[in-house]
């Protein structure tokens, strides 16, 4: 997957979480996307993209602990 792919993938999840005004919404939204998202060939590129564009007050914390969990499963399967 190119770059330009992994971020129109990652543009498109931004604007969907951001589509709810009340932070419960955007959460459960973001919830949602990373669970679409899990087992997706390209999940670590994209999910390294999307902690780049959250904001750092709240929404990226998930995503940083998506990427440790892909992190520590790929670590377990060698």
């Amino acid at each position: 997957m190119s770059d330009d792919e992994a971020q129109d993938i990652v543009g498109k999840i931004y604007a969907r979480v951001f589509t709810f005004r009340q932070p419960r919404s955007r959460w459960s939204q973001l919830m949602y996307e990373l669970t679409q998202l899990h087992g997706h060939p390209d999940e670590g590129k994209i999910l390294r993209q999307l902690y780049k564009i959250m904001p750092e007050n709240g929404l990226a914390g998930p995503v940083r602990t998506a990427i440790v969990e892909l992190a520590r499963e790929k670590a377990e399967r060698k």
